[in-house]
């Protein structure tokens, strides 16, 4: 598993907290 900076992961909440739809898409990009 990658290992992510506190940055990373707001970044990666707030696309979460966006949309569900976009939860796919975000999976890919990782």
């Amino acid at each position: 598993m990658a290992k992510f900076t506190a940055d990373e992961k707001i970044q990666i909440v707030l696309r979460y907290l966006n949309g569900n739809e976009s939860y796919r898409e975000m999976g890919r990009s990782l």
